[in-house]
């Protein structure tokens, strides 16, 4: 998918439409695949006050799919956000964690965690997930030059 066709999945996010807002965090199941997960974690950042259930459960659904390819980046927005987000996508999003770490999570009671891996490209790469976090909140999407 192209940057311009990303454009499409931010204004889907915003749809009034349910089943179009879905597809907006569902179609970066392809980016997850790709091991691109700036536009997951933007979307689902977006999403995380959404009312619909349906809503929830996709979120958290893609956010597991993340966390099966680089459980740190998972955990380090589960950290920022796990608080705030509705329990049903907290618990689809935790659903493979080993027991105890779900149980912390539910309970609100996680400690920081540090990334397992101490490489400089792992390094690089969650500092990559928070500019892009960071662009999100100030209005930026990816491939903007704003």
């Amino acid at each position: 998918m192209h940057e311009k066709d990303k454009e499409l999945l931010y204004r889907l996010v915003y749809a009034d439409n349910l089943w179009e807002c879905r597809i907006s965090i569902i179609a970066t199941f392809y980016f997850i695949r790709q091991n691109e997960f700036d536009d997951t974690l933007k979307i689902a950042e977006i999403l995380l006050n959404d009312k619909e259930d349906l809503i929830h459960k996709a979120v958290g659904w893609m956010l597991r799919e993340v966390g099966k390819r680089e459980i740190e980046i998972e955990e380090e927005f589960l950290q920022e956000y796990y608080k705030k987000m509705p329990r049903t996508m907290l618990r689809y999003a935790i659903e493979k964690f080993p027991e105890t770490s779900r149980k912390m999570y539910l309970s609100g009671e996680v400690l920081l965690l540090i990334p397992r891996s101490t490489d400089d490209h792992w390094k690089r790469k969650l500092q990559d997930v928070k500019r892009s976090m960071t662009d999100i909140r100030n209005g930026r999407t990816s491939g903007s030059n704003t």
